[in-house]
């Protein structure tokens, strides 16, 4: 099969050549320190670039990716014309001992100030000019929408040359509405808020509704046809247990998500992904009913993700994509930690399709380069269908 067939047939709950394989998103990267080891390992010598800057993610080479047996691409959007330099000039920059430049921090066009110390690899929320914003002023603040040609350039040309000159699934990723209205607010202040006025935290669902489905919508109006994945990060777990409470999810969160899908499925055949790392087990029903059709990171290490019960319980109505360990086997595990870790995702995620295999989350900082390449080899050897049982 091609890449694309292959991701397709296991979008579709049925059982292709081998088990599709992921790397490279915003939620499937790998760190640039990480990832020049690796590099230096497999003999490129490409310039190290940097794709998202908040986790310091590189920009896997294509020559990485084939050796690799990727079967993905990723297509991103743009910032509009009108906010073309998001730097702080006046916090100043920095250059870290790889000689790759950063700035100590940056505005998102929502407003959200992100800062990194250079004794950090991350950038942490700083600063938030929502949390000024009174209940009454809400409509009357800048909130992002289509239209803009800065936010879409070269997108067609992009898009369609992907889907015309190669035979790869084309992925796509962005911010639904739970974690989105946090991360522009101000996490501590906002979870105070969610209390203390819970009108004005609908109302900010609200408008962020309306702004995906504006900048969404004309996103899909040229890429969509081509799409085969659509991912919206909407963290709801933590390691432990829910972040907040199903109740809440099920009656506040669920029926702005079920319009937002409802309207991305107007505009794109493509499978539509919640991202949520942590212990969702509790969540799930709803999030299915929200029309999700796939789970994305399958955080396995968490309270109550056992994959074998995931699969058993809801593998007929929902896709799983990721589940290899990123916490202990990949950062901490021997080459056969981490061969251990794609064999039992695989035996357990992959019978009758609907499973592609990624890291559970981004690759982070420091993990062994060999460790990474066991997983894409072991990938190749273990996930041929029919699966061994």
């Amino acid at each position: 099969m091609t890449s694309r067939e292959r991701v397709r047939v296991a979008l579709n709950h049925k059982e292709p050549d081998r088990v599709p394989i992921d790397v490279g998103g915003n939620q499937s990267g790998i760190s640039y320190e990480t990832y020049m080891g690796i590099k230096e390992m497999l003999g490129i010598k490409s310039e190290t670039k940097i794709v998202e800057f908040i986790q310091g993610l590189a920009k896997v080479d294509e020559e990485a990716l084939r050796l690799w047996n990727v079967d993905t691409r990723y297509i991103y959007q743009k910032p509009p014309y009108t906010f073309q330099d998001p730097f702080v000039r006046e916090d100043g920059e920095f250059t870290d001992k790889y000689g790759i430049k950063w700035w100590h921090s940056f505005y998102t066009e929502w407003g959200t100030k992100w800062h990194r110390p250079s004794s950090s690899r991350y950038y942490d929320i700083f600063g938030a000019k929502l949390k000024n914003v009174k209940y009454q002023d809400l409509d009357a603040f800048p909130w992002p929408k289509g239209g803009d040609p800065g936010r879409d350039e070269g997108l067609e040309k992009e898009v369609k040359e992907l889907y015309e000159n190669t035979e790869y699934a084309i992925f796509f990723a962005g911010p639904s509405i739970f974690e989105h209205s946090w991360e522009i607010y101000g996490l501590e202040e906002y979870l105070l808020k969610m209390a203390d006025e819970p009108k004005y935290i609908e109302k900010l669902y609200d408008k962020i509704l309306e702004s995906h489905i504006s900048v969404y919508g004309k996103f899909l109006d040229t890429a969509g046809p081509y799409l085969d994945c659509m991912e919206l990060y909407n963290d709801l777990g933590t390691q432990v247990g829910p972040f907040i409470s199903p109740k809440y999810y099920a009656n506040v969160i669920k029926p702005r998500e079920k319009k937002l899908i409802q309207f991305l499925k107007t505009k794109t055949k493509a499978k539509i992904f919640i991202h949520s790392c942590g212990s969702v087990y509790e969540f799930i029903p709803d999030i299915i009913d929200a029309g999700y059709d796939g789970l994305h990171p399958v955080q396995t290490t968490a309270s109550k993700m056992d994959p074998k019960v995931l699969k058993k319980e809801f593998g007929k109505d929902l896709l799983f994509w990721g589940a290899i360990d990123t916490q202990k086997a990949l950062p901490f595990g021997t080459e056969e930690d981490v061969r251990q870790s794609v064999r039992k995702m695989i035996g357990a995620l992959g019978p009758n399709g609907g499973y592609i295999l990624a890291p559970c989350h981004n690759i982070l900082a420091l993990v062994p380069p060999q460790n990474v390449l066991a997983m894409f080899d072991e990938a190749i050897n273990y996930g041929k269908y029919p699966l061994a049982r």
